[in-house]
C-alpha cells in the first residue's frame, strides 16, 4: 500500500461516515475498493471493517475449530 492510499484510508476511517471524494482521490479509490478496503457509492467512499483491521495492524481473526452437530455422521 502506498503513502497516498494509507492517508485517505486513515482519512475516511476518521471521518466515520460516508465521505464525499474529490476528483483526484478516484483513482486511488477505485484500487482500494478493487481490494475490498473501501465501498464506493457514487462519490461517497466508505471504509470496510477489513481496511479498519489493516490500519489498526491488527491480525486476521482465525475461526475456532468447532465439533460437528449432534447426531452428525462422520
Amino acid at each position: 500500500m502506498t503513502d497516498a492510499e494509507r492517508k485517505l484510508l486513515e482519512k475516511l476511517a476518521a471521518e466515520g461516515k460516508p465521505t464525499r471524494l474529490l476528483d483526484e482521490e478516484l483513482a486511488l479509490v477505485r484500487r482500494l475498493e478493487a481490494d475490498g478496503l473501501i465501498f464506493l457509492v457514487g462519490l461517497r467512499a466508505i471504509v470496510t471493517p477489513k481496511a479498519r483491521r489493516l490500519l489498526a495492524n491488527e491480525p486476521k481473526s482465525q475461526k475456532a475449530d468447532r465439533k460437528p452437530p449432534f447426531g452428525f455422521l462422520e
